[in-house]
């Protein structure tokens, strides 16, 4: 089992769009289990398999705008994105972070 530290290391190699990624996944997630939706019945809603479904849940590779997409319109929302320019999003990175 991997240390606290290990895991914090591992943490901050990770890329903020991947970052992003996984945090708007893990949303998601939440948003079926917490409708009581298997992966099944989102496979069906959003014409995907539940394979498919399972393999984006454990993030097996990084999925397109489009995946994502797909399984949150099976959950009734839809992803936006925002163009903000580089030094606003560099500024709320850098409060993000603690010291």
């Amino acid at each position: 089992m991997p240390t606290w530290i290990e895991i914090e290391k591992g943490l901050k190699s990770i890329s903020d769009e991947d970052k992003s990624i996984i945090d708007t996944l893990a949303f998601l997630v939440s948003v079926r289990v917490r409708n009581g939706l298997t992966q099944q019945e989102l496979a069906q809603r959003t014409g995907m398999k539940q394979s498919q479904i399972a393999r984006l849940e454990r993030l097996d590779s990084v999925p397109t705008f489009n995946t994502i997409n797909r399984y949150a319109n099976g959950l009734g929302y839809v992803l936006k994105m925002t163009a903000v320019p580089l030094a606003e999003a560099n500024s709320k990175a850098d409060a993000a972070v603690p010291e």
